[in-house]
């Protein structure tokens, strides 16, 4: 329960926050169940009843995010809200049922839960065990409230231009151009004015070129070799 709302309030996928606030209110509720009360099992089916209608919400709010933006993470959205007002005002109000606020069901679970533990340090837990029971199922709630209100940030709130992206590092099998000295191709036309039948005696009596030397290949690879 309160391992699983302090690991939510680490995650900066939103739809992991979601998913660890499901670990730490089902430890709520196991503890709930454990405390073997009329009340407290009562309080326990108001928790699941509250939670599926509210975590639904949730995460179909973060699929609708991650389709229309493309990223869950939540350093990376930028002001969703303004383009989806309706879609944050259903997702504040299943924030805020989550956080256990009033006038809503998360509100009616999270009182009917602590009632009940408060109920059994007197009869069902008497003794320092109920006190950390309820000790833990505030430390939870305190953590609901605080990883509710990281989602609501972190998925709808403006927070400034987003970081330009960087340039994409050198690939290391292929040098640069910059580096190395290039010489360009040979053209097509010198080629073939040197190979026609009608070229004249002294291109055919020149002296042949000299062999290229190392800093004329182009690009780490050597120039053709000079023809007959």
């Amino acid at each position: 329960m309160v391992l699983g709302g302090w690991r939510a309030l680490r995650r900066d996928d939103i739809k992991l926050l979601l998913a660890y606030g499901t670990v730490s209110q089902l430890g709520m509720m196991t503890a709930l169940a454990g405390i073997g009360t009329k009340a407290a099992g009562l309080a326990a089916f108001a928790l699941v009843l509250s939670h599926a209608l509210f975590k639904s919400v949730l995460f179909f709010t973060v699929g609708i995010i991650d389709k229309g933006t493309g990223t869950r993470d939540l350093t990376q959205l930028h002001g969703p809200a303004r383009r989806l007002p309706l879609l944050t005002a259903v997702a504040v109000v299943s924030a805020a049922s989550m956080a256990g606020l009033p006038p809503l069901i998360g509100f009616v679970a999270k009182e009917s839960a602590l009632t009940a533990a408060l109920d059994a340090t007197h009869g069902a837990i008497p003794g320092i065990t109920g006190w950390l029971v309820v000790a833990g199922l505030v430390a939870g709630s305190t953590l609901t409230v605080a990883y509710s209100a990281r989602f609501v940030w972190g998925a709808f709130a403006t927070k400034g231009d987003p970081a330009p992206p960087r340039d994409p590092p050198p690939s290391p099998h292929r040098p640069h151009c910059s580096s190395l000295p290039c010489s360009s191709p040979p053209s097509p036309s010198s080629a073939a004015s040197s190979a026609a039948p009608g070229a004249t005696s002294s291109s055919r009596t020149r002296a042949p070129s000299p062999a290229p030397s190392p800093s004329s290949s182009r690009c780490g690879t050597d120039s053709p070799p000079p023809s007959a």
